[in-house]
């Protein structure tokens, strides 16, 4: 078999007039524009399996089902399920998939070379040279003469096991017919492709890969996917501060123990050598192995840079997962290889035990470069690997100034500044950002180091210049620093660029004596939170808030007697304080005991201007958040970490998201909840200090969320802000500027919008559709319940389609009555998004019998001689006036109105049976109009009406049933007729009494033989003395009024 593609036709000829033309020069042209289309699929949009064809085997029956769906082969071949025409050459697509129940053992006429099994005899290959395939058929598209060779699937020795699916474009061309007798200019070889659906063992699929002619495009990216699978998920585990931590060995190990926790450096190792190998890069490390570089780098044991060997840790694993996340958008072909299955396309391996496919051994779709990205995510990998090469090499330990550097707080690596631990060198700036990189702006990157740096001003002092686009600031050279030298450093760069966050000193463990020789007595807030926290325990939103601050009240002159926080004191010294040892009333705690005989007088005089630190055991019972960064967001605080007076030396930096501690008393403020919607009515807070000033933040900026009412702060959740593409909002507080632990999440209710799409009128009902939108980013499966009040005291409680948004209900109608109904939608959120409810008030619905386009209107006349003058304006009505009346509510579609609306004669007098259409079963709506003047001897005499006539027996017997039964089971559409007695001669007194009877149930007309009683006489109509030979306005006239009369809204 040859591929169309492995020689392409380059040239094509224009022809000239009364031209004789040559087989070759038809064929050229023909195979010139083939070639383009074919390298069109190929080489702009791609190749393999774009959609589809999903397989499935029964469990019981073996019966293998294959889902419509779209491929490309590697030659341009275009595949799809087909489905033949019979008693025909055609084949039809319009499918939803096909079921395969028996196979037969497939020999390729075309010998197709991917189906070798990997040896070939003078370069022919024979029947025992083809891997063993089987061609799968439905029963009904077996042929008599090919029965025999084919058998029940459920019957092979292969049902029970693994079986790989092919679709196999198979090519054949078929001999020329003889010209003798005939034209040859209809004649011509006949290019035949037969699609087959093969099945084979997978052992015989890794021939079809990796035999005579290999699948390199398979192979590479299913290479590349499996690569995926195997490497390990790698994230660095925290190193968290706990107060049992109280010297620079012990706060060592906490880092050590995150860096070799779940064996995270021999996780990294050997996952990054997969990669290595994989896209053939070499590591430069002068001889040593991965492993070992970064075991050595990774040790901290007995060094002063311990947080930034941690750092290098999380720098190394951010890139790792990087290469990771992009291993899967990889898949691109630029120039796809045409003999990788130029003629075939793989569908996946059948698992018989769960009836399912998996994808091994199944094409994927390679898309062009001109529709993807995925070029430029395997550039980005190739980037990403030597990126992690070059931080393994260039990591440095070293000194130097403190320097604060702009940078980016949550985003990709290569966004952020280049640490200060890095030899920022040419290979490492190229190696660092991707899209600067490529843009050749690599030295226009932020760093500690400059040198290497673009010379702009705004790069080497990029504090000088806008830092709008950036959240974060490095904060470096300050390790090893004595502690007072580092704060004043940095907060002298704060202050000279203006930076927006604070800095606080903490330290490890008490000096071992103070200078009074007396040691120092911690203090704790526990007590204090307990006490705040017992005061809001079963606040609700309902509750009276001025009792619940009454209580608070008291607590707030009970802090003024608490000791204040260790580093805190009051905004103005207190004096000597004088009392008397013997006297019992002088306080030695609150239970009236008295002093300590052994103490004298307490003096609490101001303290120095210097640097107040507070001990980390104290500091994390309010700021148990601190987590290392290696430096501070916007509005947070810096924390410098040092071990004791004895020993200053900066050990390590962590940072709060907040800013905080100004020198005051504790202050608490706590929530009924820790989670609120924000339709939910305002909640009362509980503060302390009672008169605190309360403010709500969100992302570290200021939000209008804290109400007064009765001289008392609340909350209100629905001043909160979202950020884009959220659903919930995360809101810190402060009082009196500081800030405090409580936190709450407000979730966003799902804001939806109902309206009616769509109303169909049935029999009795209007079948209304309501379409549910949800607003500003939410979605319908954000929904828990769906409550629906449909304005006729009826409700349920059920989602609509989450797909279309359509929600279906059917409202029953009073014949010509208008009804308006004002429906409710009340939705809730599921629990994990805050379980949220809203009413949704939807506008008022408005239902009537109407005229649709699907409406049929059969104007019939009694064209049996006596009221001839009546039929041209009927009909002069129906193209004119009727037609401006009726048009718009046929959508304005001329088309559907003249198919639709119509005047017809008929000659046989039998009203009844004209409304009856005759017996013909209606589709869609049906109104049936008669103009009729008498029905002498078919209905009744010349003047009386007392006998009933047999056919008037048998049309009225005929017409009854079929209103009875809606004229069919089942049918959904609604009908309606009207008599219009005309007055035309002598003998329509007589049909006008029949007319009044039968509409009555008098006389000879009670029981079976009228229309009086329901369902009959709310679907007929009478009109009586009707003159002939009116005006199409006359008739205009009489028509609308029986329509509006019968119910419908015109």
């Amino acid at each position: 078999m040859n591929t169309k593609l492995a020689n392409i036709t380059a040239q094509y000829r224009k022809f000239n007039d009364n031209q004789a033309l040559t087989e070759n020069q038809l064929n050229e042209l023909i195979d010139y524009f083939e070639d383009q289309d074919r390298l069109s699929r190929t080489r702009l949009s791609g190749t393999g399996i774009v959609c589809g064809f999903n397989i499935k085997q029964a469990i019981k029956t073996k019966e293998i089902t294959i889902s419509q769906g779209a491929g490309v082969t590697t030659d341009g071949d275009l595949i799809t399920l087909q489905k033949k025409i019979a008693g025909n050459k055609e084949y039809a697509i319009e499918l939803e998939n096909k079921t395969y129940t028996h196979f037969r053992i497939y020999k390729d006429p075309s010998f197709y070379p991917n189906f070798k099994n990997g040896s070939t005899r003078g370069g022919v290959m024979d029947a025992v040279e083809q891997i063993s395939l089987y061609e799968l058929r439905n029963e009904k598209d077996i042929l008599e003469s090919e029965k025999a060779s084919f058998t029940p699937i459920i019957k092979s020795e292969f049902a029970a096991r693994q079986m790989t699916v092919l679709l196999y474009l198979e090519g054949v061309v078929n001999a020329e017919s003889g010209c003798e007798g005939i034209d040859c200019n209809n004649q011509g070889k006949e290019q035949v492709g037969t699609l087959r659906v093969l099945l084979t063992n997978p052992r015989y699929v890794d021939l079809i890969i990796n035999g005579t002619t290999q699948d390199d495009i398979y192979n590479k990216h299913n290479s590349i996917e499996n690569l995926y699978k195997n490497l390990p998920n790698i994230q660095v585990s925290r190193a968290i501060l706990k107060p049992e931590i109280t010297t620079e060995v012990t706060l060592i190990n906490q880092f050590n123990t995150a860096i070799e926790n779940d064996g995270i450096i021999g996780k990294l190792s050997n996952g990054f050598m997969l990669i290595a190998k994989e896209f053939n890069i070499e590591l430069s490390l002068a001889g040593e192995t991965l492993l070992n570089k970064l075991t050595n780098m990774l040790r901290v044991t007995g060094t002063k840079d311990f947080q930034y060997r941690y750092d290098l840790l999380k720098d190394l694993v951010a890139t790792y997962n990087e290469i990771k996340a992009l291993l899967l958008s990889l898949k691109a072909e630029c120039c796809p290889d045409i003999k990788s299955f130029s003629k075939h396309l793989m569908l996946g391996t059948l698992d018989p035990i769960k009836g399912v496919g998996i994808d091994t051994h199944r094409h994927s779709f390679y898309k062009s470069p001109i529709i993807t990205q995925d070029d430029e995510n395997y550039a980005r990998v190739m980037f990403l690997a030597n990126r992690f090469a070059q931080q393994a090499y260039d990591f440095q330990s070293t000194k130097g100034a403190i320097k604060i550097t702009p940078s980016q707080y949550n985003t990709d690596l290569g966004e952020k500044a280049i640490p200060f631990y890095y030899d920022v060198n040419t290979s490492l700036l190229k190696n660092w950002n991707f899209d600067k990189t490529q843009k050749e702006k690599e030295a226009y990157n932020l760093s500690y180091h400059t040198n290497s740096l673009a010379p702009e001003a705004f790069i080497q002092k990029p504090l000088e210049y806008n830092i709008d686009d950036n959240d974060f600031y490095r904060i470096e050279g300050h390790l090893g620093l004595p502690y007072e030298m580092a704060y004043k450093n940095i907060e002298a760069l704060k202050n000279t660029y203006g930076l927006s966050f604070s800095i606080r000193t903490v330290f490890l463990k008490e000096s071992a004596k103070l200078s009074n020789g007396v040691s120092p007595k911690p203090v704790t807030v526990e007590g204090l939170r307990k006490e705040l926290l017992a005061i809001t325990n079963g606040i609700t939103n309902k509750e009276d808030i001025n009792t619940v601050y009454r209580t608070i009240s008291s607590l707030d002159r009970k802090l003024e007697s608490f000791s204040k926080y260790p580093g805190w004191e009051p905004k103005d010294p207190i004096g000597p304080i004088d009392f008397d040892p013997k006297d019992p009333r002088d306080p030695k705690d609150d239970t009236g005991n008295g002093s300590d005989s052994s103490s004298g007088s307490t003096t609490v005089t101001p303290k120095e201007d210097k640097i107040e630190s507070v001990l980390l055991k104290d500091f994390l019972e309010l700021h148990s958040g601190m987590e290392h960064y290696a430096g501070v967001q916007p509005g947070g605080t810096f924390i410098l970490i040092y071990e004791s007076e004895e020993n200053d030396q900066v050990l390590a930096d962590f940072a709060l998201p907040y800013v905080c501690c100004a020198k005051e008393e504790p202050v608490l403020l706590s929530l009924p909840s820790n989670k609120l919607c924000n339709n939910d009515a305002p909640v009362v807070m509980a503060i302390a200090p009672l008169d605190g000033e309360v403010k709500a933040l969100v992302g570290g900026k200021e939000i209008p969320a804290i109400v007064k009412q009765g001289g008392q702060s609340l909350f209100d959740p629905s001043k909160v802000v979202f950020a884009a593409n959220t659903r919930n909002s995360t809101v810190n507080f402060t009082v009196n500027e500081k800030p405090v632990d409580t936190i709450i999440t407000v979730y966003k209710k799902t804001e939806v919008n109902v309206t009616v799409s769509k109303v169909v009128y049935t029999e009795g009902t209007a079948t209304v559709d309501f379409k549910v939108d949800a607003l500003n980013g939410g979605a319908l499966s954000d929904i828990e319940t769906f409550h629906w009040k449909f304005g006729n005291g009826k409700e349920i409680q059920k989602a609509p389609n989450l797909t279309t948004g359509i929600y279906t209900y059917s409202y029953i109608l009073a014949a010509g009555q208008e009804e308006i109904f004002k429906p409710v939608l009340i939705v809730t959120n599921k629990k994990e998004k805050g379980g949220c409810s809203s009413e949704i008030i939807i506008e008022p619905v408005s239902l009537k019998l109407i005229i649709n386009k699907d409406t049929k209107i059969n104007i019939f006349f009694d064209a049996s001689g006596s009221m001839s003058t009546t039929e041209a304006p009927l009909k002069d009505m129906r193209d004119t006036l009727l037609k401006r009346e009726l048009l718009p509510l046929y959508g304005g579609d001329e088309v559907a109105y003249n198919k639709n609306v119509k005047v017809s004669r008929f000659t046989d007098e039998r009203t009844f049976k004209a409304l009856n259409m005759d017996g013909v079963t209606p589709s869609g709506n049906v109104i049936n109009m008669v103009f009729q003047d008498e029905a002498n001897s078919i209905y009744h005499s010349s003047s009386s009406i007392t006998n009933r006539t047999a056919t008037f027996v048998t049309d009225m017997a005929a017409f009854r049933s079929r209103i009875a039964n809606n004229f069919g089971t089942g049918n959904p559409n609604y009908y309606r007729g009207i008599v219009f007695q005309v007055k035309a001669n002598g003998n329509n007194l007589t049909f006008h009494n029949l007319m009044k009877a039968v509409q009555g149930g008098t006389g000879s007309y009670t029981g079976v033989y009228n229309l009086n009683t329901a369902p009959y006489n709310e679907k007929t109509e009478f009109v009586y003395a009707v003159t002939d030979g009116g005006t199409a306005n006359y008739y205009m006239g009489l028509v609308k009024q029986a329509l509006i009369g019968l119910g419908y809204s015109l």
